[in-house]
């Protein structure tokens, strides 16, 4: 029975790191400008399509060196996000969305306090095709247990910018304490 959880709980905990490091670099991939934030709007939606299909994912966002900011986020209520820093007046802007993408409502915050580039998520990301893990933290809009995947954006070998995704540890929690080895026993 110990082997079998074992055997069970590494899939498991492959495939939650897995997927997202897939689709993080497929996204990424698809960056291939310095100016990608010119191109709001359609990364904005796909971020969201990935995010929907991503199992585990809480939000996926990318940020570039000036610290703009675009996110899906489906946490704690389905929304993007932007956070534009190059301008004279930073601004954030969240759009709370239905399922099918429509805005339900929108947010307009001056000077946003966010910064991406102050994470530790956006920090640990070099200038080579590799993803990096986060040790867990708390997510800074969900207040929730969180562990971050990231992958630079690689334009003419040089880092131009991060992609991210959070993967709530809620997920991985629940699936450990269905995990029965004995009447009394415990994973962990």
């Amino acid at each position: 029975l110990v082997s079998e959880v074992n055997s069970k709980t590494n899939d498991r905990v492959e495939a939650f790191f897995s997927e997202a490091r897939k689709q993080e670099q497929v996204f990424s991939n698809l960056v291939t400008t310095t100016n990608f934030m010119s191109q709001e709007g359609s990364l904005l939606r796909l971020l969201w399509e990935f995010v929907q299909v991503l199992p585990d994912a809480e939000s996926m966002s990318i940020a570039d060196e000036h610290g703009n900011y675009l996110q899906a986020r489906l946490y704690p209520e389905p929304a993007t996000r932007t956070i534009h820093r190059s301008i004279a007046s930073p601004v954030e802007t969240i759009n709370f969305r239905d399922k099918q993408y429509g805005v339900l409502r929108t947010e307009v915050k001056p000077d946003p306090d966010f910064d991406p580039r102050t994470r530790p998520w956006y920090r640990s990301v070099g200038s080579q095709p590799y993803m990096q893990w986060t040790a867990p933290y708390l997510a800074n809009t969900t207040k929730r247990p969180v562990v971050s995947g990231s992958y630079p954006i690689l334009v003419n070998g040089a880092r131009a910018g991060v992609v991210n995704v959070n993967l709530p540890l809620a997920s991985l929690s629940a699936f450990m304490a269905e995990q029965k080895i004995s009447p009394h026993g415990v994973a962990f």
